[in-house]
């Protein structure tokens, strides 16, 4: 960030092993960044003041209660333990047209996880992009997530695909959101846009350069709906993702609306 000309840059880290990890690579990097002990945490920001972009790559994984698996990785049995942690701080730190970008993974329906992180920052976002691997389901279903987590026990499996069915989800997927904090000040951000969530979907949404042109042109769409007033969504959205496989365009593309989520949006693959 600072070497791309960003004024000021805070790493926050709990974790004493992955805080000594990057004072490493601050040091790698003494000509662009320095490194300094902090007390944060992940509701008590290092330092104060409005931030123009936060990042997270939090604990994501949903893990059976009482089972071990890497502290790293442990988001809690519904996997969003530390998600939601991390939205309430963006929320209170980010300036007005502040962004928050999370690496995480989807449990289930993206439109739902939408409303839960507007839900967890109380409304302060004015949109939320949630971007999903286009991965097969022999790659995302309950049972092949179960089947790589649990390993050559039967038992260890059962309890991995126990607890994602226990909270209704039918699959797993990579993910990346985009959420942008309300100005009222600014027309696109003030709330009376077409949408307030919208889903996009990539394959590869995780692949490094240069294999990950579908996600790059994903993540730029998403990016652009977050911040041009009267931009359509080109996401899907609604009902399982799984149902809409091989069609280029949502069948009902003008709009959806509840109490309280507003959307309009176009299906879009990335492929």
């Amino acid at each position: 960030a600072l070497a791309a000309g960003a004024q000021r840059a805070v790493a926050v880290e709990r974790a004493p092993r992955a805080a000594r990890f990057a004072r490493f690579n601050a040091a790698l990097n003494a000509d662009v960044m320095t490194s300094r002990p902090s007390p944060a945490t992940t509701t008590s920001p290092a330092d104060g003041g409005a931030f123009g972009t936060v990042s997270a790559n939090p604990p994501y994984v949903a893990v059976p209660a009482g089972l071990p698996y890497e502290v790293f990785a442990d988001g809690g049995p519904d996997g969003e333990r530390i998600v939601e942690q991390c939205t309430k701080c963006a929320a209170d730190v980010l300036g007005a047209g502040g962004l928050f970008v999370v690496v995480l993974e989807v449990h289930g329906a993206p439109d739902a996880l939408g409303r839960r992180l507007d839900a967890w920052a109380d409304g302060r976002f004015a949109r939320i992009a949630v971007l999903v691997d286009d991965a097969p389901a022999s790659r995302i279903s309950v049972d092949a997530v179960a089947a790589r987590r649990g390993g050559s026990e039967q038992s260890m499996r059962d309890a991995w695909a126990a607890n994602l069915r226990s909270r209704g989800v039918d699959a797993v997927r990579n993910g990346l959101v985009f959420a942008v904090k309300r100005d009222d000040d600014h027309l696109v951000l003030r709330g009376d846009s077409p949408a307030r969530v919208a889903c996009f979907r990539a394959r590869r949404l995780w692949a490094p350069p240069p294999t990950n042109v579908e996600a790059r042109a994903a993540m730029a769409d998403a990016l652009r709906w977050l911040r041009e007033p009267g931009v359509v969504a080109r996401g899907w959205l609604g009902g399982s993702p799984l149902a809409s496989e091989g069609r280029r365009r949502h069948p009902e593309s003008d709009e959806r609306s509840s109490r309280d989520t507003m959307i309009t949006a176009e299906w879009r693959s990335y492929s």
